[in-house]
């Protein structure tokens, strides 16, 4: 955009800002949108063709409802991105289809484990669709990714009551609750533990390791399990050589 004229006399003028005017639908995709777009197509085509076997195998019906919920907001998701695409003449991903999974294949995880993926994936979608929102300018997909957001937020809401009401969910730890404000001296370093003498963690640490501890559980359910049925040589060996990675660490 040159905002700037050469008038009569030469001398070069700003042209004033209100007179600029651009038409928003021919804007072109920056490259932060297509990779965003890209990225959100290629999770929830995987949902799209993985959630239908947590639906079929599902006994639990509060749980198979929630799934079903998900499912037919991944389908809206992946529908849209493409609409997109084609308008603006750029390829749909080759993302994950029915040949991908087995939906008559015998049950590989139980009713708790697909409500426990859920509230996983909903807490990194919307981690994921707010950094998608904050990057991107153009208002379709701004909408979007607005749409998307509040998608997962009712899944995160959903999935977080029905969980605990079942009494599914481990809570973090309790803490004593402090009598003062402390600030970090010279005399009690901050980086006791690392350094020196160690210290008590404090809350913001327990939730990192709180959180990291419930998705090395998750993560080695879905590779150990992945792995076991994968029907390919190559991608099973990928898994189990993951797993071995994740036990060792």
């Amino acid at each position: 955009m040159n905002n700037l004229e050469q008038g009569n006399n030469g001398v070069v003028e700003q042209t004033p800002f209100s007179v600029i005017q651009h038409n928003l639908d021919n804007i072109t995709l920056t490259s932060s949108e297509i990779g965003q777009l890209w990225s959100t197509y290629m999770a929830q085509s995987m949902s799209k063709c993985m959630l239908p076997f947590f639906v079929e195998k599902c006994k639990d019906p509060d749980i198979r409802s929630i799934l079903q919920f998900v499912l037919d907001v991944s389908s809206r998701h992946v529908n849209s991105i493409t609409e997109i695409f084609n308008k603006s003449d750029i390829p749909v991903p080759h993302g994950f289809t029915d040949e991908d999974f087995d939906v008559t294949a015998k049950p590989l995880y139980d009713d708790v484990f697909m409500l426990l993926y859920l509230r996983f994936m909903a807490k990194y979608g919307v981690i994921n669709f707010s950094f998608a929102r904050s990057i991107s300018v153009r208002p379709d997909i701004t909408g979007f990714f607005e749409g998307c957001l509040n998608d997962f937020n009712e899944i995160s809401n959903k999935v977080s009551n029905v969980a605990l009401a079942k009494g599914l969910i481990a809570r973090a730890p309790n803490i004593p609750i402090p009598d003062r404000v402390e600030f970090v001296t010279s005399d009690m370093g901050f980086f006791k533990g690392v350094m020196g003498d160690k210290r008590p963690i404090n809350a913001l640490e327990i939730c990192h390791i709180f959180i990291n501890v419930h998705q090395r559980q998750l993560e080695d359910a879905l590779i150990l399990g992945f792995g076991q049925v994968s029907k390919s040589k190559k991608i099973k060996i990928i898994f189990l050589e993951e797993n071995k990675l994740l036990i060792s660490r």
